[in-house]
């Protein structure tokens, strides 16, 4: 995306932090169409007509300033700040529309596919229609698995049962798309080898 230079965007962000409300002002002229693009993207068309996405917008400005404020985050380059801006756009969408659905068994749709096919979401740990053990069940196994694996790897899986595509989870992560695939096709593989063990 275009947007302010390195030097530019690391004066931009320090004189937010220092209060400056025209910096503020520059970096949401900047980068509020990325922002805004990333909540329609991730917002599903069935919920467009009860949810503004500029609401979606405000709040991700209002924790991204924090932030900068407290000194939490920093950006090396205009492509870092606008990822972090889509890693927080994704997760308010997210964290709403569970809300919203609010049932666990419209939930697990969101867990990671079986087949590691891109445009499936699921429902991703069993094809049957779930019973509430056979979710719990799912979720156990999920955190158990999740358990047993390096950081970087539980963020690509975490980030795989949320739904975004291996593309995503490789711009997010700074990683090569293959290498978020082969992670999960390996964690699909270790869940079917237990079940079939435990037949």
């Amino acid at each position: 995306m275009s947007g302010p230079n390195r030097e530019i965007l690391q004066r931009l962000i320090e004189k937010a932090r220092q209060g400056d409300e025209e910096a503020a002002k520059e970096l949401v002229a900047q980068f509020e169409p990325h922002v805004r693009r990333i909540v329609r993207m991730k917002l599903p068309d069935r919920l467009r007509t009860r949810f503004d996405s500029m609401d979606f917008v405000q709040s991700v400005w209002g924790d991204v300033f924090g932030k900068l404020a407290r000194g939490e985050v920093d950006f090396a380059s205009p492509e870092r700040f606008a990822q972090f801006l889509a890693v927080v756009a994704r997760g308010k969408v997210i964290d709403e529309v569970r809300r919203h659905l609010g049932s666990q068994k419209k939930n697990m749709e969101l867990e990671v596919p079986v087949d590691g096919d891109e445009e499936q979401t699921g429902p991703a740990l069993d094809a049957a229609d779930p019973t509430p053990s056979r979710v719990v069940a799912a979720r156990e196994e999920f955190e158990q698995l999740l358990r047993r694996r390096k950081q970087v790897h539980r963020q690509i899986l975490m980030l795989r049962a949320q739904g975004y595509t291996f593309v995503e989870i490789a711009e997010q992560l700074g990683l090569d798309e293959r290498t978020a695939r082969r992670v999960v096709s390996s964690a699909q593989q270790e869940l079917k080898q237990q079940r079939d063990a435990a037949e």
